[in-house]
């Protein structure tokens, strides 16, 4: 972000070039003031094919502007220098370029992916700006040390040392006020300039103005009367809030989809734009789209306002969804993520992979064998081959795989069901009753809850505005689809029960603000749970600083509390003085009274015990509930298709957050060294995890040996309260280099410069804890590192190995979900569900469980699923899709569509991962598609071939009248055989069958037909 600003103060020093200059500029950036132009030192490095090279000045360079030099590139502000080859990333730019140097001149410029490390393209030159808006020039580091030696500040002595090594002290850019004489304002910088203000940018300057008055940061910032006499005598035009605009085009699609989409515009004579994140994507984007319209495609420098640009065009314009501007269409390509894809997202809801274990609904369990291609009717079909007891084999054809639900991996100690005899049938039938048991009960809870009445909590509109313009961030479309659906339940006069998914640090505690706040100023009273001290600590400053100055009492309650203080907060709690309790368990002690509660906030659910629990549902009585949670668990999930809980998830990770590094290795003095050195070399903070308190001291020495430069604390469960405070505030302030700590840190710490964790023994931790732990690195947008360092001594068994692999494996945003599936499914299920549900789970494992549940609470008897034979191919080649999991997992997906509408993004989703579709998964579409329809449309069975359609409604009290209108529209080409009416309709192959089955689906009336 920082050489982000850096190019555009280097842009704002230059004078205004053509038609003039436009600055957009956030309502937190406006107001920071800025390097006086004229005194920006030229640190820039211009480097073009054929640039002199000389190592030494080239490393002073990027030293003074700011860089950090290092062994690998990740992000911007790094480089390296390996002999003849030179890595940069501008801070400005999208990607690193790698400098091929050849006899002592640059020989070629190319971009390459910080991931893969594979080029990606080729330039002729690159301005390098600097990332930091103090660069070392030699009167800059002059007038600082000048500066800091007036204020006795003692980082003035080796100050110019330190700068020249690449070192740059903790918040080093709030020296700026000593770096420069003055510091104008953006508004001073474009002194005639009209200014065009944003929908809710008068909420966020308000809110940011409350902030700089509390931290005396007018040196840095402009206040509030400093901003208007800046917009005084000058055009302001404030956009104010309208209606949603509606668009008809679509999001922004992936590279492989767009092409296809454009030339469908296109042949419909459209006016078609393509907007890409860069240059580099616009052009291809404009090859791509020519060869597949056949058409030139230039790329246009920008928009063209003398008149309509000509079409088909490419443009770099970054924007998040397609839009109609003057009657040009303009696509918009998805931006492929920040270094690299990541692990591609799992096609079935849990991989099923060869030798898993897997229950049909007919036959129980069985061993899966791998996916094989017969030939039935004529036509390739492929099958799943499930092996049973005795070495018996079942063939599933792949359109009933909606039949096969994953039981577990190979590990899960399970006799295999036998093909024939009843054993399944019966524990089927037997397990069927009792999960019908359990769902009438929980829907009688549901029925009860939705007759139970509760506050309606309607907060004033200035208030809540003011809170939502303190989120430092962007919110996530996740987030405001969860703050929707909270602030829409605690409207309804109904308990909200309502729980929160999101992996860790998506924002779940921003929801559970909201939620608080909103309570709060209608008089109410909130109370805040969290399972430990430290994480209640970290809610507590959070919920305080973001509420200040808005007349609300916020008051810790903790176990550790000195009596009197805990008992002053209680009085508060009893007299209605404290609005918002944020606390542990000791919340819920008996000696805790609330004037007027009206919302429990619980967060990391799972980790309260069965005592906390009852307690909590005493607490909870006639009150709105708000849970948060990162790894969902089957009893939760439960609830919530019962309607017991509203379920929000969310599933968008914040903007710039990158997945984090992982490496599992063995322990070795060298990587832990390295890896705590290279953080303090990035201006970061590392944590040190043990599993035990016992091995915090020796790990504590080997620490400082390795690292004595390096600033240690400790922090574990057993410190005094007030000790404990202390070094958590000390990490939080950035006084503290390295937290050596046991799991305590692993919900709720927020450190945005804690980019490194180092995991000793990482074999003695559940996999949902190892992912906790990880997330508590690169919060802030830098990339983040983990280390499992295992023990060289103690070899891994296998399960664990492959656990821990499971974690370099599922790096990807968002992984939370799938790892707490993988703990389940290699761990077992433990006591998750209580006894009973818990029996039933090992029965016929997670999947299978779920669903069962789902069916009874939904009322069905029976499975709904239609019946298709269809005589045209029904397989996925393995030159299109070699992985055979992955066509297994694709078969799944299509089996278990319900909505026709679900159809086309996933045909964007497999074109978007393997490239343009063969027929035959053409063809596989269209028959989902078909089956989709068939559920709606109340079809039991559906058969088509080259010489007629046959079909067989659901028994239902409108089906001879819906017989009878087709009789009556297809005379002399129906007749009745059974309980099927049989088509006459001739088919010349498969897409000319698939036709005729739509046709007559077309003219089927709808179910209800009297």
């Amino acid at each position: 972000m920082l050489g982000q600003r850096a190019a555009a103060i280097a842009a704002l020093s230059r004078p205004a070039k053509g038609a003039g200059r436009l600055v957009l500029a956030t309502a937190e950036a406006a107001l920071q003031r800025l390097p006086p132009p004229d005194a920006w030192p030229d640190v820039a490095l211009v480097i073009e094919t054929g640039t002199l090279y000389d190592e030494e000045t080239w490393r002073k360079r990027l030293i003074a502007g700011g860089y950090i030099l290092d062994e690998r590139i990740d992000e911007p502000g790094e480089a390296a220098f390996r002999g003849s080859v030179v890595e940069i990333f501008p801070g400005n730019a999208d990607r690193p370029v790698r400098c091929d140097i050849v006899d002592g001149r640059v020989a070629r410029i190319r971009t390459f992916d910080p991931a893969s490390q594979r080029s990606t393209g080729d330039c002729n030159r690159i301005t390098v700006h600097p990332v930091t808006e103090i660069p070392a020039a030699p009167e800059i580091v002059a007038r600082l040390i000048q500066g800091l030696e007036s204020r006795r500040d003692p980082i003035a002595a080796g100050l110019a040392e330190e700068l020249a090594a690449g070192r740059r002290p903790y918040a080093f850019e709030r020296l700026l006020p000593l770096a420069y004489d003055r510091l104008p304002s953006v508004l001073e910088l474009l002194a005639d300039s009209p200014v065009v203000i944003d929908e809710g940018v008068g909420d966020r300057l308000e809110a940011r103005f409350d902030d700089l008055e509390e931290a005396d940061a007018s040196a840095m910032h402009l206040d509030r009367n400093a901003w208007e006499t800046g917009l005084r005598g000058r055009a302001v035009l404030t956009l104010e809030p309208g209606g949603q605009a509606s668009s008809s085009e679509p999001p922004a699609v992936s590279e492989r989809t767009l092409p296809r989409l454009a030339g469908e515009r296109i042949a419909a004579g459209e006016s078609v734009i393509i907007a890409a994140a860069n240059a580099a994507d616009a052009a291809r984007m404009a090859e791509r789209v020519a060869a597949a319209t056949g058409r030139p495609v230039p790329v246009l420098d920008r928009w063209p306002v003398d008149g309509p640009p000509a079409t088909p065009a490419a443009l770099v314009l970054r924007v998040a969804a397609g839009f109609t501007f003057d009657g040009v269409t303009v696509l918009a390509q998805r931006p492929r993520p920040e270094g690299g894809a990541g692990p591609a997202a799992p096609l079935a809801p849990v991989d099923l992979s060869c030798n898993d274990l897997a229950v049909h609904l007919d036959y129980g369990i069985g061993a899966v064998r791998g996916l094989d291609t017969v030939e039935a009717g004529g036509q390739p079909e492929d099958v799943l081959v499930m092996e049973y007891a005795r070495e018996n084999r079942l063939l599933v054809p792949a359109a009933d795989l909606d039949r096969v639900w994953r039981y577990g991996s190979s590990d899960a100690r399970v006799a295999l069901d036998g093909l024939k005899g009843g054993n399944w049938i019966t524990r089927r039938a037997e397990l069927e009753r009792e999960i019908g048991r359990t769902a009438k009960s929980l829907v009688r809870q549901a029925k009860r809850r939705t007759r139970t009445k509760a506050p309606v909590i309607a907060p004033p509109a200035g208030p809540m505005r003011r809170v939502a313009a303190r989120f430092p961030y962007e919110e996530t479309a996740g987030q405001r689809r969860a703050i929707s659906a909270v602030m829409a339940e605690l409207a309804s006069g109904r308990p909200m029960d309502h729980l929160v998914c999101a992996d860790v640090g998506y924002g779940k505690t921003e929801v559970a603000l909201r939620a608080a706040a909103a309570v709060a100023f209608t008089g109410r009273q909130v109370a805040v749970l969290a399972p430990t001290s430290v994480l209640a600590r970290q809610h507590l400053e959070v919920f305080r600083r973001r509420l200040a100055g808005l007349g609300l009492r916020i008051e810790p309650l903790t176990g550790g509390m000195a009596a009197s203080a805990a008992k002053t907060v209680r009085e508060g709690l009893a007299d209605g003085s404290v609005a918002i309790a944020v606390g542990t368990h000791a919340l819920l002690s008996k000696t805790v009274r609330f004037a007027d509660l009206a919302l429990v906030v619980v967060d990391e659910e799972q980790r309260f015990g069965t005592v906390q629990k009852r307690a909590l549902a005493r607490l909870s009585i006639g009150v709105h509930c708000l849970a948060l949670s990162a790894t969902p668990v089957p009893r939760t999930l439960q609830g919530a298709l019962a309607g017991l809980r509203g379920v929000s998830v969310i599933d968008t990770p914040p903007v710039r957050r990158r997945p984090v590094r992982t490496r599992v290795a063995p322990y070795a003095p060298s990587v832990l060294r390295s890896a705590l050195m290279r953080e303090k070399a990035r201006g970061g903070q590392s944590f040190c995890v043990a599993p035990r308190i016992a091995d915090l001291p020796a790990l504590e020495a080997e620490v400082r040996a390795l690292a004595p430069g390096l600033s240690v604390a400790v922090a574990h469960g057993r410190l005094p309260v007030a000790e404990l405070d202390q070094v958590m505030v000390d990490v939080a302030e950035g006084t503290v280099d390295v937290l050596v700590s046991t799991p305590i840190i692993e919900t709720g710490i927020d450190i945005p410069r804690a980019n490194t964790i180092v995991i000793r023994r990482p074999d003695l931790f559940g996999l949902g804890q190892l992912h906790q732990l990880r997330g508590r690195v690169g919060r802030g947008g830098t990339q983040a590192y983990a280390y499992l360092l295992t023990d060289p001594d103690t070899p891994l068994g296998e399960r664990t190995e492959r656990r821990l692999g499971s974690l370099e494996a599922i790096e990807s945003l968002g992984g939370g979900f799938a790892l707490s599936l993988l703990d389940l499914d290699q761990r077992g299920a433990g006591d998750l569900l209580g006894t009973d549900q818990s029996g039933h789970l090992r029965l016929v494992g997670t999947e299978l469980y779920q669903h069962l549940l789902a069916r009874a609470l939904a009322g069905a008897e029976t499975d709904d699923s239609p019946e298709l034979r269809l005589g045209v191919p029904q397989t996925i080649p393995a030159a299109y899709l070699p992985e055979e999991e992955l066509r297994i997992g694709l078969h799944r997906r299509l089996s278990r569509l319900r909505d026709e509408a679900a159809v086309e993004p996933l045909r964007e989703e497999i074109e978007d991962r393997f490239g343009p579709l063969p027929e035959e998964v053409e063809l596989l579409l269209a028959v989902a598609a078909l089956r989709a329809r068939c559920r709606r449309l109340g079809v039991a069975a559906l058969a088509a071939g080259p010489s007629g359609v046959s079909l067989t409604l659901n028994d239902t009290p409108c089906r001879a009248v819906r017989e009878a209108a087709l009789e009556r529209l297809w005379t002399g080409q129906v007749r009745r055989t059974d309980d099927r009416l049989v088509f006459a309709l001739g088919a010349d192959g498969p897409s000319e069958i698939l036709d005729n089955a739509r046709a007559l689906l077309d003219q089927l009336p709808p179910v209800g037909t009297a």
